[in-house]
């Protein structure tokens, strides 16, 4: 069996691939990825809403009184900050076959340009973090899933 992480070319979401075996094994790697996923998602989420950020601190008006905040954005390198949530609550997975997809959705347009940065902004990661961090839990997740079902130890 072999393990594939790639990003998709809009780099929107990253793809997790298995080789595909037996149909028990075949469900036992889907349960392993769904765990997985449920798993990068919740820590994609808590890089954004809380991890402590570093950058700029902004003084924001909001709301039709105008009442006035502060916003504390993201150093470089850094996750995002989260500034409407709309990031955070746009992030999914999804089980296909053998493959898992984790990212945000499209109508969360500006996502790739966090993740991979622009001509005028340095990258901040959230997902490749996400993936990074969770890789060893995806190995896991699966040995696990397949021992179950095959009837290893």
């Amino acid at each position: 069996m072999s393990v594939e992480f790639k990003p998709d070319p809009g780099n929107r979401r990253a793809i997790v691939q298995i080789s595909k075996q037996s149909l028990e094994a075949t469900w036992a790697v889907r349960k392993g990825l769904w765990y997985a996923g449920r798993d990068m998602v919740r820590d994609a989420r808590d890089y954004i809403r809380k991890e402590k950020k570093s950058g700029k601190v902004y003084l924001l008006r909001k709301g039709p009184a105008g009442r006035q905040y502060r916003h504390q954005a993201s150093a470089p390198g850094e996750s995002p900050a989260t500034f409407t949530g709309k990031l955070a609550r746009g992030l999914k997975f999804q089980v296909g076959g053998t493959e898992l997809e984790v990212g945000a959705d499209k109508d969360v347009d500006y996502a790739p340009y966090l993740e991979q940065g622009t001509n005028n902004m340095v990258p901040r990661p959230y997902l490749s973090r996400t993936v990074e961090a969770n890789s060893r839990n995806l190995e896991q997740y699966i040995e696990r899933e397949l021992k179950s079902a095959l009837g290893g130890e």
